[in-house]
């Protein structure tokens, strides 16, 4: 069932995709080996351009594998509005 943190999760891989260019894990072939990396704690991305640390940041935290680490959507809503 879809949930806001799911939501969030979802906006923040779409912004990674776009800062990086590429799509999230494009390292791995199978939608399993993903899930393994999400649990191991591996990074979806090996190399960010032309991003502010903060977004870059920001964005990775919305992705955190505990859905309750993940801001809520009004945070990253100011967080566009002041950076």
């Amino acid at each position: 069932m879809p949930t806001k943190a799911a939501n969030v999760y979802s906006y923040s891989c779409i912004m990674l995709q776009l800062f990086c260019g590429h799509v999230l894990y494009v390292w791995l072939t199978q939608a399993y080996h993903i899930i393994e990396a999400r649990v191991a704690g591996t990074k979806p991305f090996r190399q960010f351009t032309d991003v502010k640390y903060v977004h870059k940041e920001y964005s990775l935290k919305c992705i955190s594998v505990k859905s309750g680490d993940r801001p809520v959507a009004s945070a990253i809503v100011e967080l566009l509005r002041t950076k």
